[in-house]
């Protein structure tokens, strides 16, 4: 992570005041070949501006990003939102790179870039199947019995703290839109979005999800009149602690090929 000033100044925080240092940060970024400066440790690593702030005059040495901040734009305008401002560093070639990004986040937003939201939201819909489990069902059920689902749920939760320092800056609804109660089409595009995360252990925790929401089919259509998983479908137990632990490792993981021996199913089994 990129060593930043402690005193930096708040205002970088305010949206409706910042609009000036976001401006000396883009022209220092955008329009000089210069990513290693100084000015890169006097801002934080994530901060929100309005989407009029970072216009095309700004991107004179980065033309090439001219089509993704304009469809960032257009989308964070779409909204009545933000653009999210993203730092990161390279430690190896003392590099720094900006991420623009579209706020609040979608559900559809979600990809293998924005793993804070990500798992911000995987943990939040952990949080609501165990306080609600007549809808889909506990994914925390097993946990004390299942030490792979045990862990699979302690690294969710440690990885959604990352996103939980941007809410000591902002209120959730500028970060992300979605509905608490988790109908079941929210449910279905968490889930797609959870099968292209790049996680070593993803598709094992998608067959944990799978096989509790079979469990609990009947218990579903309470939520929607379209289950998530087939009802004819008998429920098949998610693999053991010990054909998982080889793949399974704390957060933060690092990408791995699927285990073959537990294969992911498609997509199909959620689609209605």
């Amino acid at each position: 992570m990129l060593p930043t000033h402690e005193k930096i100044d708040a205002t970088i925080f305010d949206v409706e005041k910042n609009d000036g240092l976001a401006k000396q940060i883009f022209h220092a970024y955008y329009r000089t070949p210069d990513a290693s400066g100084e000015i890169y440790r006097t801002f934080p690593e994530f901060f929100l501006i309005k989407p009029d702030v970072l216009d095309d005059s700004l991107l004179a040495f980065n033309k090439q990003e001219l089509p993704l901040i304009a469809n960032a734009r257009s989308r964070a305008t779409s909204r009545t939102g933000y653009l999210g401002v993203s730092k990161y560093f390279d430690e190896n070639f003392a590099y720094h790179w900006i991420k623009i990004a579209a706020y609040p986040v979608v559900l559809s937003d979600l990809n293998t870039h924005q793993q804070d939201e990500f798992f911000y939201l995987l943990n939040k819909f952990v949080q609501f199947t165990q306080q609600n489990p007549n809808v889909y069902g506990d994914l925390t059920a097993d946990a004390a019995s299942d030490n792979a689902v045990a862990l699979m749920l302690r690294s969710i939760a440690q990885q959604a703290r990352a996103f939980e320092e941007k809410l000591q800056h902002y209120p959730l609804h500028m970060l992300l839109s979605f509905d608490a109660s988790w109908p079941t089409a929210q449910v279905k595009t968490l889930l797609a979005a959870l099968e292209i995360n790049e996680q070593s252990w993803n598709h094992l925790f998608l067959e944990h999800l799978r096989y509790v929401m079979r469990k609990n089919k009947g218990l579903v259509k309470s939520h929607s009149s379209a289950p998530i998983v087939p009802s004819d479908v008998a429920p098949n137990p998610p693999p053991s602690a010990a054909q998982t632990a080889a793949v399974v490792v704390a957060a933060p993981l690092a990408s791995a090929a699927t285990d073959e021996r537990v294969a992911p199913q498609s997509l199909d089994m959620v689609a209605t």
